[in-house]
Protein backbone atom coordinates (compact mmCIF):
# COMPACT_ATOMS: atom_id res chain seq x y z
CA UNK A 1 0.00 0.00 0.00
CA UNK A 2 1.36 3.35 -1.13
CA UNK A 3 2.11 5.81 2.09
CA UNK A 4 0.60 9.06 2.29
CA UNK A 5 3.07 11.70 3.51
CA UNK A 6 -0.26 13.96 4.74
CA UNK A 7 -1.58 11.05 6.56
CA UNK A 8 -4.97 10.52 4.66
CA UNK A 9 -5.67 7.66 2.46
CA UNK A 10 -6.22 8.38 -1.23
CA UNK A 11 -9.92 7.57 -2.75
CA UNK A 12 -9.99 5.59 -5.74
CA UNK A 13 -13.48 4.77 -7.55
CA UNK A 14 -15.06 2.22 -10.08
CA UNK A 15 -15.51 5.04 -12.55
CA UNK A 16 -17.72 2.85 -14.86
CA UNK A 17 -20.07 2.21 -12.46
CA UNK A 18 -19.68 6.31 -11.07
CA UNK A 19 -21.23 6.62 -14.48
CA UNK A 20 -23.44 4.26 -14.69
CA UNK A 21 -25.42 5.34 -11.77
CA UNK A 22 -24.75 9.18 -12.11
CA UNK A 23 -26.48 8.84 -15.05
CA UNK A 24 -29.30 7.59 -13.18
CA UNK A 25 -30.30 10.87 -12.03
CA UNK A 26 -31.56 11.21 -16.14
CA UNK A 27 -33.56 8.02 -15.72
CA UNK A 28 -36.54 8.31 -18.83
CA UNK A 29 -36.38 9.87 -22.33
CA UNK A 30 -37.83 12.93 -21.92
CA UNK A 31 -35.31 13.95 -19.31
CA UNK A 32 -32.33 12.79 -21.47
CA UNK A 33 -33.63 14.45 -24.61
CA UNK A 34 -34.36 18.13 -22.41
CA UNK A 35 -30.52 17.45 -20.74
CA UNK A 36 -29.17 17.30 -24.26
CA UNK A 37 -31.32 19.93 -25.88
CA UNK A 38 -30.18 22.10 -23.19
CA UNK A 39 -26.48 21.09 -23.72
CA UNK A 40 -27.22 22.68 -27.83
CA UNK A 41 -28.92 25.64 -26.24
CA UNK A 42 -25.74 26.07 -24.18
CA UNK A 43 -23.71 25.39 -26.54
CA UNK A 44 -25.02 28.30 -29.28
CA UNK A 45 -27.70 26.52 -30.93
CA UNK A 46 -30.21 28.30 -33.29
CA UNK A 47 -31.18 25.27 -34.92
CA UNK A 48 -32.09 21.76 -33.17
CA UNK A 49 -33.94 18.52 -34.50
CA UNK A 50 -34.98 15.77 -32.16
CA UNK A 51 -36.50 12.64 -33.75
CA UNK A 52 -37.36 10.03 -31.09
CA UNK A 53 -38.73 6.50 -32.99
CA UNK A 54 -40.82 5.27 -30.82
CA UNK A 55 -41.14 1.32 -32.69
CA UNK A 56 -37.30 1.56 -33.01
CA UNK A 57 -36.34 2.58 -29.73
CA UNK A 58 -34.35 5.38 -30.96
CA UNK A 59 -33.00 9.17 -30.49
CA UNK A 60 -31.29 11.36 -32.66
CA UNK A 61 -30.90 14.71 -31.78
CA UNK A 62 -28.69 17.51 -33.97
CA UNK A 63 -27.73 20.68 -32.99
CA UNK A 64 -25.91 23.42 -34.86
CA UNK A 65 -24.11 25.00 -31.60
CA UNK A 66 -20.42 25.50 -31.32
CA UNK A 67 -19.38 22.02 -31.93
CA UNK A 68 -16.69 20.30 -29.15
CA UNK A 69 -12.74 20.14 -30.18
CA UNK A 70 -11.17 16.76 -28.99
CA UNK A 71 -10.04 18.73 -25.84
CA UNK A 72 -13.06 20.34 -24.88
CA UNK A 73 -14.52 16.51 -25.31
CA UNK A 74 -11.62 15.18 -22.74
CA UNK A 75 -12.26 18.41 -20.75
CA UNK A 76 -15.94 17.45 -20.50
CA UNK A 77 -14.94 13.30 -19.35
CA UNK A 78 -12.33 14.62 -17.03
CA UNK A 79 -14.89 16.86 -15.38
CA UNK A 80 -18.12 14.91 -14.95
CA UNK A 81 -20.00 16.11 -11.82
CA UNK A 82 -19.32 19.20 -11.78
CA UNK A 83 -20.51 21.72 -14.85
CA UNK A 84 -17.97 23.56 -17.06
CA UNK A 85 -20.52 25.93 -17.66
CA UNK A 86 -20.91 29.82 -17.14
CA UNK A 87 -23.64 30.85 -14.34
CA UNK A 88 -26.29 32.15 -17.39
CA UNK A 89 -26.19 28.76 -18.99
CA UNK A 90 -28.81 25.67 -18.01
CA UNK A 91 -25.56 23.29 -17.10
CA UNK A 92 -25.04 22.87 -14.00
CA UNK A 93 -23.79 18.99 -12.62
CA UNK A 94 -21.38 18.14 -15.51
CA UNK A 95 -23.80 15.04 -16.23
CA UNK A 96 -25.42 16.03 -19.65
CA UNK A 97 -22.88 14.03 -21.89
CA UNK A 98 -23.26 10.78 -20.09
CA UNK A 99 -27.01 11.18 -19.69
CA UNK A 100 -28.11 8.55 -22.21
CA UNK A 101 -26.19 6.04 -20.44
CA UNK A 102 -28.99 5.27 -18.19
CA UNK A 103 -31.86 4.43 -20.77
CA UNK A 104 -29.83 3.06 -23.89
CA UNK A 105 -27.74 0.18 -25.21
CA UNK A 106 -25.10 2.44 -27.04
CA UNK A 107 -25.32 6.04 -27.80
CA UNK A 108 -22.95 8.26 -29.89
CA UNK A 109 -22.09 11.84 -29.71
CA UNK A 110 -20.46 12.67 -32.92
CA UNK A 111 -19.06 16.86 -33.04
CA UNK A 112 -16.97 18.75 -34.63
CA UNK A 113 -16.48 22.27 -33.35
CA UNK A 114 -16.95 25.70 -35.45
CA UNK A 115 -16.43 27.01 -37.90
CA UNK A 116 -14.78 23.95 -39.61
CA UNK A 117 -16.55 21.90 -42.06
CA UNK A 118 -14.34 18.39 -41.75
CA UNK A 119 -12.77 16.67 -39.11
CA UNK A 120 -15.32 15.14 -37.06
CA UNK A 121 -15.17 12.89 -34.28
CA UNK A 122 -17.91 10.26 -33.26
CA UNK A 123 -17.72 8.94 -29.46
CA UNK A 124 -18.74 5.53 -28.73
CA UNK A 125 -20.57 4.62 -25.96
CA UNK A 126 -21.44 0.90 -25.05
CA UNK A 127 -23.67 1.17 -21.67
CA UNK A 128 -22.31 -2.35 -20.86
CA UNK A 129 -18.81 -1.98 -21.25
CA UNK A 130 -18.52 1.32 -19.48
CA UNK A 131 -20.37 -0.06 -16.31
CA UNK A 132 -17.25 -3.33 -16.36
CA UNK A 133 -14.51 -0.64 -16.95
CA UNK A 134 -12.81 0.76 -13.49
CA UNK A 135 -11.30 3.52 -15.85
CA UNK A 136 -13.79 3.58 -19.26
CA UNK A 137 -12.12 3.95 -22.42
CA UNK A 138 -14.80 5.75 -24.70
CA UNK A 139 -13.50 4.66 -28.61
CA UNK A 140 -13.14 7.48 -31.42
CA UNK A 141 -13.30 7.21 -35.05
CA UNK A 142 -13.29 10.14 -37.66
CA UNK A 143 -16.21 11.15 -40.36
CA UNK A 144 -15.74 13.10 -42.90
CA UNK A 145 -18.85 15.53 -41.54
CA UNK A 146 -22.48 15.34 -40.78
CA UNK A 147 -24.76 16.04 -43.24
CA UNK A 148 -25.81 19.62 -43.39
CA UNK A 149 -29.69 20.96 -43.68
CA UNK A 150 -30.21 21.34 -47.57
CA UNK A 151 -33.13 23.25 -46.50
CA UNK A 152 -32.04 25.94 -44.53
CA UNK A 153 -27.76 25.20 -45.32
CA UNK A 154 -27.32 24.77 -41.21
CA UNK A 155 -24.11 22.78 -40.77
CA UNK A 156 -24.72 20.68 -37.77
CA UNK A 157 -22.18 21.07 -35.18
CA UNK A 158 -23.13 17.76 -32.80
CA UNK A 159 -25.22 14.69 -33.17
CA UNK A 160 -26.15 12.30 -30.55
CA UNK A 161 -27.63 9.09 -31.67
CA UNK A 162 -28.95 7.02 -28.61
CA UNK A 163 -29.66 3.08 -29.91
CA UNK A 164 -31.48 0.20 -27.87
CA UNK A 165 -33.80 2.27 -25.54
CA UNK A 166 -34.23 -0.19 -22.95
CA UNK A 167 -34.23 1.32 -19.66
CA UNK A 168 -37.33 3.58 -19.90
CA UNK A 169 -40.57 1.18 -19.69
CA UNK A 170 -42.98 4.00 -20.79
CA UNK A 171 -41.08 5.25 -23.98
CA UNK A 172 -44.37 4.73 -25.52
CA UNK A 173 -45.79 7.31 -23.17
CA UNK A 174 -43.65 9.86 -24.76
CA UNK A 175 -45.24 13.16 -24.42
CA UNK A 176 -43.94 15.70 -26.81
CA UNK A 177 -45.96 18.29 -26.28
CA UNK A 178 -45.07 18.26 -23.09
CA UNK A 179 -41.18 17.92 -23.48
CA UNK A 180 -41.34 20.70 -26.05
CA UNK A 181 -42.86 22.64 -22.92
CA UNK A 182 -40.29 21.52 -20.24
CA UNK A 183 -37.73 22.62 -23.02
CA UNK A 184 -38.59 25.97 -23.20
CA UNK A 185 -39.89 26.60 -19.96
CA UNK A 186 -36.48 25.47 -18.19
Amino acid sequence: MKENSNNGVPVGAHLGKVMYRLARNYGDVPSVAKEIVQNAIDSGALKIEVTINLQQRTMVILDNGSGASCEKFTLALDSIGETLKERDKFGQFGLGLISPISIASHFTFTTCPQPRKEGYREYLFVTKDISKQRRPIIPESAIPQLLHDPDSKVWWRTKVSVRGITKDKRISEVDLDGLVSDITLA
